[in-house]
């Protein structure tokens, strides 16, 4: 009987006939108009980092640049007012190559940084102006345009300003529907924070209001299905503002992409306490697409013998090949051969041999010794406690400061050359170079 007497607290019941299943509810719709996203898996997400600064010159700058981009683990960076002349590329360091165009040295310039895990996967470049230009890049997987644009200022000519968005639309044109764009760059305009009359194209989230330059921004997008990716991230007002001057804060700088790619699209915001420009602020996009950037990192090849050790160790050399002996009873090839495996082990010996499958150091970092490094860093606490005070006493120490800087970099570069050109002169300083 204790059965019969046992309590159960639990109230589960049945199904009552008026209380039917029903389907599961569909998947939440996005009011964007985009394609379904899909769930993402971790395993399979490739980060893509894309930046975009105007860095005001490059003069002074491009190592402080690379070192930037290698701490923000940038792949692609869009740059502006370069103020270098011609048409050309050059290795700025940490392994990052800078495709520059210009044609002067006192106005616009524009260019691209690639880092090396993408340089070689350059297919075209496409220097358009000292305004725009492009970079084709293909790993056989993904094709993708990276478009760095310095759009006019509001009291340029008309003329000037037509040719720009001209120039773009003719280049957007020739891209095919298939392959991916981005494009980067100060566009010197407003699209404000409201997105009426452009819903496609503008997600709400921008800052300011909007002005005519803005309006052509918008255009742009919407005639080629392109969205503004800066405005559909809700972010703070300094993750927000790209120009900060004078007082002035404002929004300049834009990521532009393709409206079915805005689902590949992780983040964009802008990084305010990188300082490498005066004026403007560095604004990174990240975006998952497989262009081989993570591939293994670049080695050692295969073993050669340290031969550029030989003007400091002609003794330890000497002592290890010792007299030579001939057979006379040989052929020519085979005392040559004789003689030449001798020579292999003497200097292996005493020269050693380099190691294979080792990281390959960049010969690039030249001039960034410790006094330029702290002279830097110096300036950037500087501008970090003006920007937080605005304080007119900070402000000076910051141009102070700055102005040290941009002589301590002079200084070691113009000694960095002046040994080298020494260098250049002796058997062992060939080795240094190449």
């Amino acid at each position: 009987m204790a059965i019969s007497n046992q309590r159960y607290n639990d109230r589960a019941r049945a199904f009552p006939s008026g209380d039917a299943r029903c389907p599961r509810p569909s998947n939440v719709t996005s009011g964007q108009g985009l394609p379904a996203g899909g769930r993402s898996r971790l395993k399979k997400q490739v980060k893509l980092r894309l930046g975009t600064v105007n860095i005001s010159t490059l003069t002074g700058r491009h190592r402080e640049l690379a070192s930037i981009l290698k701490k923000r683990r940038i792949n692609i960076a869009c740059v502006q007012e370069t103020k270098w002349r011609g048409a050309k590329s050059r290795d700025i360091g940490d392994g990052f190559k800078l495709l520059y165009n210009g044609e002067s040295t006192s106005r616009n310039g524009i260019g691209i940084v690639v880092d090396e895990k993408l340089r070689d996967n350059i297919v075209q470049v496409d220097q358009l102006s000292n305004r725009l230009m492009a970079v084709k890049i293909d790993d056989g997987k993904a094709v993708l345009h990276v478009v760095s644009c310095y759009a006019p200022q509001s009291n340029s000519p008309d003329g000037e300003k037509t040719n720009f968005w001209t120039s773009l639309d003719t280049y957007l044109r020739s891209v095919g529907q298939e392959e991916h764009i981005v494009i980067g760059g100060d566009l010197n305009g407003h699209v404000g924070q409201q997105r009426d009359g452009y819903l496609q194209n503008h997600g709400g989230c921008g800052f300011g209001a909007r002005n005519q330059e803005g309006t052509c921004i918008l255009d742009c997008a919407e005639a080629h299905d392109l969205v503004v990716v800066n405005t559909f991230f809700k972010k703070r007002l300094t993750h927000l503002i790209t120009y900060d001057s004078g007082g002035r804060t404002t929004q300049l700088d834009y990521w532009l992409i393709r409206r079915r790619d805005l689902k590949l699209t992780i983040n964009t915001k802008v990084i305010p306490s990188d300082n490498v420009a005066p004026q403007h602020r560095l604004v990174v996009m990240d975006m998952q697409i497989d262009l081989g950037q993570h591939q293994l990192l670049r080695v050692t090849a295969c073993e050669k013998i340290k031969w550029w050790r030989l003007g400091s160790c002609k003794a330890m050399f000497a002592a290890a090949l010792g007299p030579l002996k001939m057979d006379s009873d040989q052929s020519a090839e085979g005392i040559w051969m004789d003689l030449v495996n001798t020579i292999h082990q003497a200097a292996e010996a005493a020269l050693g041999k380099t190691k294979p499958g080792r990281r390959f150091i960049d010969k690039q970092v030249w001039f960034w010794n410790n006094n330029v490094q702290q002279a830097v860093k110096a300036k950037k606490e500087a501008l970090t406690t003006w920007r937080i005070s605005q304080d007119d006493q900070d402000y000076q120490r910051y141009r102070t400061l700055k102005s040290a800087a941009k002589r301590t970099v002079a200084t070691a570069r113009k000694a960095h050359y002046d040994q080298l050109y020494d260098d250049l002169d002796t058997p062992e300083g060939a080795n240094q170079v190449y």
